[in-house]
């Protein structure tokens, strides 16, 4: 997929089903995502505990890994046990309560289907572990419930009975979020992020408006093109089937090594995988309503010295470095995308039909937005 094709269908800024905040750029956000570790070492780790098939000692030997991880990130883990013939599988819960009962659920898989399993799902886990961490000390609406499954190599047994065992009340689970293979693929095209949504349920229209959001978060904050796909053999078709609303993150590049003893740790394109994780990142925040703490910096003369503006004839950017201009119809539909230098500020308009349009403009890590008006 070349970057000027992002297939995207969205709405901006109607805010239908949920809060229009949800999807305006926040510096502070953008800011605080930052901080979003290198995964060098936890997929080091994941790699090395070994095959983490049922009946494996890396299975176990994961689980509690990942327990003590989020112990040392301040959880309180809880562990779920359910038996596959004589065998005894285990979900990991840990949450993060905020000031309202209403939940997001966040799920990553731990089992892998053969081998080592770094991307399916190493990947997943670590994002859950980064968002898991960086939440901890800041106040969110929301409680978030984050759940390490096992068993979803197997008809997603984990999440299944995970599900069986949850509260039914819908009103207090907003949605579920399932990250699974978040990877990138060295030599491969990574340059896209998988929104996944329902198309199957009665909440598929939530889900779609959910999977958009994601998508305009992925844009604000990183610089992945986001592309709105179907839910697809994962752990949250569980909560699809049970009633819930859902929608999942998958890494776009191809994965030659997928169900195989060679998913391993040097296939994995580490930059696309950041930038997933602090999308993902960014998301959750967004969604569960997060306060910033004090002390984040917004670097507000530095971002005060980029912005794009309108004189009808054309449109003017003002930028102190290389930057990346994309342009929305009102529809989300992709009409220009621009990589330019500080030199070059003056893009005509003689080519675009009367309407709104939504310009977002990239540069040295900041972004700005502006909407726009064209009238020939």
């Amino acid at each position: 997929m070349g970057r000027l094709k992002v297939l995207i269908w969205i709405y901006f800024f109607t805010g239908i089903g949920f809060k229009a905040s949800a999807q305006v750029f926040d510096q502070k956000i953008a800011d605080y995502i930052s901080k979003v570790e290198n995964p060098l070492s936890f997929l080091q780790k994941c790699e090395n505990l070994g095959v983490k098939e049922i009946n494996k000692s890396g299975l176990d030997s994961t689980c509690f890994w990942l327990k003590k991880m989020a112990e040392q990130a301040g959880y309180v883990v809880k562990i779920q046990n359910f038996l596959y013939g004589n065998d005894t599988l285990r979900n990991l819960e840990f949450t993060k309560k905020g000031t309202s009962d209403s939940c997001i659920i966040i799920g990553a898989h731990y089992d892998s289907k053969i081998g080592f399993g770094v991307n399916d799902n190493g990947t997943g886990d670590f994002a859950l572990y980064q968002i898991a961490k960086l939440l901890k000390g800041i106040t969110t609406k929301y409680t978030i419930r984050f759940v390490y499954f096992s068993g979803e190599e197997i008809d997603y047994l984990g999440s299944r009975y995970f599900v069986k065992y949850i509260n039914k009340d819908s009103v207090k689970i907003k949605f579920m979020l399932n990250l699974d293979q978040l990877g990138g693929t060295i030599d491969e095209d990574n340059t896209g992020i998988k929104c996944e949504r329902d198309e199957i349920s009665s909440k598929k229209a939530e889900s779609n408006e959910l999977a958009v959001s994601m998508a305009k978060i992925f844009s604000l904050y990183t610089n992945l093109n986001p592309v709105i796909t179907s839910a697809y053999s994962s752990d949250y078709l569980s909560f699809r089937d049970s009633g819930y609303l859902i929608s999942g993150i998958y890494q776009y590049s191809s994965f030659p090594y997928y169900h195989s003893e060679n998913d391993l740790l040097k296939y994995i394109e580490f930059n696309s995988l950041i930038s997933t994780v602090k999308g993902a990142l960014a998301f959750v925040m967004h969604y569960s309503q997060s306060e910033i703490p004090v002390g984040i910096n917004q670097k507000v003369a530095d971002f005060n010295s980029l912005n794009v503006y309108n004189t009808n004839k054309e449109l003017i950017v003002t930028a102190n470095a290389d930057y990346n201009l994309i342009i929305y119809d009102q529809m989300g539909r992709l009409r220009y995308s621009k990589w330019g230098n500080e030199n070059d500020k003056n893009i005509a308009l003689d080519d675009f039909k009367n309407g709104v349009y939504f310009a977002y403009l990239h540069s040295n890590g900041k972004m700005v937005t502006n909407k726009f008006l064209v009238q020939h």
